[in-house]
This record gives structure tokens, C-alpha cells and sequence, in this order.
């Protein structure tokens, strides 16, 4: 949420637009082969389990994914390999 981030206002919302055209190729490429970023705003694979522990969004797709596939464990976080997180 952008005003908990203090960050509700129009010169920092067109900064935040204009680094995530940059990093996309013109919003064009969403994908890295090089080290599998992946995103607008490009995240490797060792940094998801970190954000899953951050972001409740990222914590309830890696549940909602992980959990039908048998990942038992309580934090949907710790589930798959890395490459699948």
C-alpha cells in the first residue's frame, strides 16, 4: 500500500513507473533466463522464500500452489525446491 510506504504522491508513484519500465524493457520482458528473475519488479529465486515471509500476497499464492501438490509443512514458505518457489 503506497500511503503505508509513504509513498502517495504523484513524483514517487511516477518514479516507481518509470524504474519498473526500465527493468521490464518498455513492460515487454517479465523474464530472465540469466538467473530467473522473474516480474515487474524482477526478484531471483533466492530471494522468494524471503519475500513469502514479508509479503502476505506472495505467502498465500505459495500456499495456494504448494499445498495441493503435498507440502505438509505449516509455513507455505519452506515448501518446494528453489526453483519451483
Amino acid at each position: 500500500e503506497l500511503a503505508a510506504a509513504h509513498m502517495l504522491c504523484p513524483l514517487r508513484i511516477a518514479y516507481i513507473v518509470a524504474q519498473l519500465r526500465h527493468e521490464t524493457a518498455g513492460f515487454r520482458t517479465f523474464y530472465q533466463p540469466a538467473d530467473m528473475g522473474a516480474g515487474a519488479i524482477h526478484m531471483i529465486p533466492a530471494n522468494w522464500r524471503f519475500a513469502c515471509t514479508q509479503i502476505p500476497e506472495i505467502r498465500e499464492a505459495m500456499a495456494s500452489y504448494f499445498r495441493p501438490r503435498g507440502c505438509v509443512d505449516a509455513d507455505p514458505c519452506r515448501c518446494g525446491t528453489a526453483e519451483e518457489a
